[in-house]
């Protein structure tokens, strides 16, 4: 049988991710742990993260992301929670380890809130490629601030069946996506804001999005992805 280990991204509207340094090693890794006899993925990932890193959450922040395949012999429950004004350098871990010579030490000795962009270089193999291709960071905040938001709509995260949703989306779908308003008064708006987008400045580069949408359209329009033709769209209008 699979082990099984449970934690939470934790993400800020900085497009950053909260890293922990496990002791002794360049390894940097998200806050996570096996369970305690009886425990839920989510109790687990809730009391791993407050010992890790010393942040507490209540379960309605989290956004449940679901159980991944990540080694031969364990797998992955993730969750994901949005916290700013965190100063990663006041974080402190209260899980202990004894080392070979005897020393009583904290399993994570250094935390940094990391670029998404720099999470591959940061993080081991395996992690990464969670961290980067079977989920992705840029889509998970958008998630996170709807989440946030009452009245929100949920999305469908990157690489779930296309079977949930329609193969072609709105303008007022993509706003939503966006994080944006998303009436077509307020689409109108705000393609009337920010025409006409200059040619040379490719959609995803243009300064009134932030790093999250950005990434989110460039992205779809590299994969040839299912917002592709609306983004297309919206590329169209703006340049009118």
């Amino acid at each position: 049988m699979k082990a099984l280990s449970c934690g939470i991204l934790v993400l800020n509207r900085r497009s950053e991710l909260l890293l922990c340094r496990a002791t002794g090693t360049l390894r940097w890794d998200i806050p996570k742990g096996g369970g305690d006899p009886g425990e839920t993925p989510l109790q687990t990932a809730l009391r791993e993260t407050a010992e890790e890193c010393g942040l507490r959450f209540a379960p309605d922040e989290l956004l449940e992301l679901g159980r991944f395949a990540y080694r031969p012999g364990k797998d992955l429950h993730l969750y994901a929670a949005l916290r700013d004004g965190v100063d990663a350098s006041a974080c402190r871990c209260r899980s202990h380890f004894t080392d070979l010579w005897g020393r009583v030490r904290p399993e994570m000795d250094a935390f940094e809130w990391t670029a998404f962009e720099r999470v591959p270089r940061r993080c081991a193999r395996r992690m990464a490629a969670l961290l980067t291709h079977t989920l992705s960071l840029p889509q998970l905040l958008l998630r996170l601030q709807r989440h946030a938001a009452p009245g929100e709509v949920y999305s469908r995260p990157r690489g779930e069946d296309s079977a949930m949703e329609p193969g072609t989306h709105s303008l007022r779908n993509l706003f939503e996506q966006l994080g944006l308003p998303s009436e077509q008064a307020e689409v109108e708006r705000f393609v009337a804001k920010h025409r006409p987008l200059d040619a040379a400045i490719a959609l995803a580069d243009a300064a009134f999005w932030s790093a999250a949408q950005a990434q989110f359209l460039r992205e779809e329009v590299e994969d040839d992805a299912d917002w592709a033709e609306v983004v297309d769209q919206l590329n169209l209008m703006l340049r009118g």
